[in-house]
């Protein structure tokens, strides 16, 4: 049992990281956007998580926060696979 409480913290944790790096992204990349930093044909009607992945080097002052995103994201999901592989294992 201590070892799903671990797994829950620590998907707790990425998730945490993660959002925070890719909320900090998202706010560079406005800032830019408004202040005309990104050129027309890099904007489009919507630019989520999909665009930070695929668009590096894009938003000014974004790259470590856009790589901390992708890998605390990249880790939370790594880590809920587990936490639902091993249950599925443990399940009698």
């Amino acid at each position: 049992m201590d070892a799903f409480v671990a797994i829950w913290v620590a998907g707790a944790i990425t998730l945490v990281y993660g959002g925070y790096h890719y909320w900090i992204f998202i706010d560079k990349l406005e800032r830019a956007r408004m202040g005309g930093k990104i050129p027309s044909t890099f904007l489009g009607s919507r630019m989520g998580i999909v665009w930070m992945i695929a668009s590096p080097d894009v938003v000014p002052d974004g790259a470590s926060h856009r790589r901390k995103a992708i890998y605390a994201l990249s880790a939370f999901a790594c880590i809920w696979l587990t936490g639902v592989a091993i249950s599925i294992w443990l399940h009698p």
